[in-house]
């Protein structure tokens, strides 16, 4: 039996709340994260303790700066402890294969934020069993999946995610309610671009095409959408069956696989574009 995206990602779930689970053997990196409050550079697989600005692959080897430059798997490239900033500030980190179940970045506690990072070729680009964490201004690139959120009250802001359209399955996969997801982008991916399985998720000017089946799919209750565009999807481009979903009628979807290309609660306007 093929595959569906859906079940693609519950399978990738459980691969990574293994992941998840398992205890960190790594060091301790980042600004003030040494004794005295001395910086400690990040390497591949470190834990980030601290507030902590990457500066260079000279500073903090855990970036890369060419395609020959990755962090081997199986474990995380590097794993970011509750409260705590990472901003990557635009550099890249690779991992060695987008094939397999290599985090890029895993978000071991709440609270916590992944910032302006360029994430290639890993299993999943960020991985947060977590609450009240923010994922901000990313670029997700050849993934298999750029961003799994596990939790409640998450922020999703301002991502993009860009697939191969064959090893790439989804774009962001968010499980949890309360979650923000807002003004992201999700192109050429085997299956999804945004899927949310949740209820009173916030969806807001996220943007999805070219991906192999839905657009936008989110599968729970009372889930806001405002804005969203979703077009020349597989499937539906914007796809919210709830029930007791709202929506401020001007989400919009076209070119895509099936109709009506954008509904909510099983209702579209006329042309099955907007709803």
């Amino acid at each position: 039996m093929k595959k569906s995206g859906i079940a693609a990602c519950f399978v990738s779930l459980a691969t990574l709340l293994a992941l998840g689970a398992s205890p960190a053997h790594a060091a301790p990196c980042g600004d003030t994260s040494g004794v005295g409050g001395t910086d400690l550079p990040c390497h591949c697989g470190d834990t980030v303790t601290t507030n902590t600005i990457l500066v260079s692959h000279d500073t903090d080897p855990v970036v890369s700066r060419n395609v020959g430059e990755v962090c081997a798997g199986p474990g995380p490239a590097l794993r970011v402890a509750a409260g705590v900033t990472l901003n990557i500030s635009g550099l890249t980190i690779r991992c060695e294969s987008n094939a397999g179940s290599q985090v890029g970045i895993d978000i071991i506690g709440d609270h916590a934020t992944v910032r302006k990072g360029i994430i290639k070729n890993c299993g999943l680009g960020v991985h947060g069993a977590t609450s009240h964490s923010t994922v901000l201004s990313n670029r997700f690139l050849n993934d298999r999946i750029g961003v799994n959120l596990v939790g409640d009250d998450n922020t999703l802001q301002s991502n993009v995610s860009i697939g191969d359209g064959v090893v790439s399955e989804e774009g962001f996969v968010i499980l949890g309610d309360g979650n923000d997801i807002l003004s992201n982008r999700c192109q050429s991916h085997k299956f999804e671009g945004l899927f949310v399985g949740g209820s009173g998720n916030t969806l807001e000017r996220n943007y999805c095409l070219g991906n192999g089946t839905e657009g936008i799919i989110v599968i729970g209750t009372a889930n806001t959408f405002n804005r969203n565009i979703g077009k020349n999807n597989g499937g539906h481009g914007v796809f919210g069956p709830g029930p007791a979903n709202t929506t401020d009628g001007l989400n919009y979807a076209s070119g895509n696989g099936l109709t009506p290309q954008c509904t909510i609660n099983g209702q579209s306007s006329p042309d099955g574009r907007r709803c």
